[in-house]
């Protein structure tokens, strides 16, 4: 449930910002979730998914994920039954689902979670950029998560939560001519171990593809601060290459140099330091705050 759960966030984030009006006899804070997930070429695990409601429109992405590395790729579409979406030249989707099973959890007063399961069944056709991964599929076991109250519980659990955990972190960002590329180095509370992220993303006429890389490293963060200058430097693990160190200085503006770069499916050898980047660092702040630098935002947000 848990899973389906999370997945909300991601879902209701797929299209763009304008508002659904929600269709006759439907709260207009309901939400409708679908997903199935298939097995993917050369080790890929791929999940289709979509959501309309909660005041966000219709979308349905594609993502691809092996290991450290994974693509999204969304678009919009018009609201209605199964998963239906045309990916460019890359592929398309046109599953009705038919439920097996159906089970109800209520997470308090006036806040239940519909989950049904069953099979998709249509067609469904899928390759990425220079055939990284491929699949094809008539049916596939997936399941339907309706939210009548929408994310009632989801909201809930967040309470408190920027308050009991504080992270700190350097997040550096660029503007592509079509999207945006940025990276972040963080470390939670006092824990040793360290995570890097990168995305890079890109609009493609209706399509919006995020390629992103996730790595983990008790070494690779490493901070100075001074009274006269805050410097923090990173070597992250593969599939990472590289290193870029932070230095914002008393009198000055800050800067983001080196050789970090990351390869990503349909995008190979993708830098992440020059002169185009602006970064930031931001010590032991709430986490859902968000470390943003002059023209974006950290990576995951």
């Amino acid at each position: 449930m848990w899973k389906a759960i999370a997945l909300a966030a991601a879902a209701v984030s797929i299209a763009a910002p304008a508002a659904l009006a929600a269709p006759p006899g439907r709260s207009a804070d309901s939400v409708i979730l679908r997903q199935f997930e298939l097995e993917g070429a050369n080790g890929y695990e791929i999940e289709v998914r979509g959501g309309e409601g909660g005041g966000i429109p219709p979308g349905v992405s594609v993502s691809t994920q092996r290991g450290p590395i994974s693509v999204s790729y969304e678009v919009p579409v018009d609201p209605g039954a199964g998963l239906h979406a045309v990916f460019g030249s890359l592929g398309t989707v046109a599953m009705q689902f038919e439920r097996r099973k159906r089970s109800v959890t209520r997470q308090g007063k006036n806040c239940a979670y519909i989950r049904e399961t069953g099979v998709f069944r249509g067609e469904f056709s899928f390759a990425g950029e220079d055939g990284y991964t491929s699949a094809e599929a008539t049916s596939a076991e997936g399941e339907i998560l309706r939210l009548p109250n929408g994310l009632c519980g989801f909201r809930a659990a967040r309470g408190g939560f920027p308050d009991r955990f504080r992270v700190t972190q350097v997040v550096a960002h660029s503007r592509t001519a079509n999207g945006f590329v940025q990276f972040g180095a963080s470390r939670l509370g006092d824990e040793k171990q360290a995570e890097f992220a990168a995305e890079l993303r890109e609009v493609v006429g209706a399509m919006t593809i995020s390629r992103r890389a996730r790595a983990f490293n008790p070494a690779g963060f490493v901070l100075s601060p001074g009274k006269r200058s805050r410097r923090a430097s990173v070597d992250p693990p593969a599939p990472f290459t590289g290193s870029a160190r932070f230095a914002d200085p008393a009198a000055g503006a800050p800067t983001w140099t080196g050789s970090l770069s990351i390869t990503l499916p349909g995008a190979p050898e993708v830098a992440l330091t020059g002169p185009g980047f602006a970064a930031r660092l931001c010590l032991s702040q709430p986490i859902l705050s968000g470390c943003t630098t002059p023209h974006g935002s950290a990576p995951g947000s």
